[in-house]
């Protein structure tokens, strides 16, 4: 018997190798499907009312105490119910019986928060125990309050008015 003979395919220098080509080709389907996955997340928890009920346990872990709600109902998205409002701090407490709103999520990434709906019912603020803070004074850009300025001269010591610059 005679033995063929055989070739060797050789790709070309700088080529990807066929098992170099084929990992990654399994890291870009990874990335795809993990990408879908945050997908399907990210709409579970803005259009269902178990993903409202999750971002709202997460608003009140990050304020305990601060703020808690009997009852929701809705999507993140709009339309939402809340019953039992009640949102307290140093400052005030607000606590309100109903709320209801609609609005439209994408303005925000105008810079803009559009409601087509604001229903608000039983709404009460008691003021807390904090100090108020004073009205502050408007000043220029040098410091001084936008009435006249006055500069004393250490000559003369007489003043005199000033404006701006």
């Amino acid at each position: 018997m005679s033995e063929a003979p055989t070739e060797q395919i050789t790709e070309p220098a700088g080529a990807p190798s066929r098992r170099r080509r084929g990992l990654l080709g399994w890291l870009w389907r990874l990335a795809l499907v993990l990408l879908l996955l945050v997908a399907a997340g990210l709409a579970l928890l803005v259009g269902t009312e178990a993903g409202l009920r999750a971002a709202l346990g997460l608003a009140q872990s990050a304020m305990p105490g601060r703020l808690s709600i009997q009852s929701v109902s809705g999507r993140l998205i709009g339309p939402l119910e809340i019953q039992g409002l009640r949102f307290g701090d140093a400052a005030a407490v607000v606590e309100v019986d109903r709320t209801a709103f609609d609005w439209r999520p994408r303005e925000l990434l105008a810079g803009r928060v559009h409601l087509s709906v604001l229903e608000l019912q039983g709404v009460r603020v008691t003021p807390g125990d904090a100090p108020r803070p004073r009205p502050s004074r408007r000043a220029d850009r040098r410091g001084c309050p936008t009435s006249p300025c006055r500069s004393r001269s250490s000559s003369t010591g007489s003043g005199s008015a000033t404006r701006g610059s």
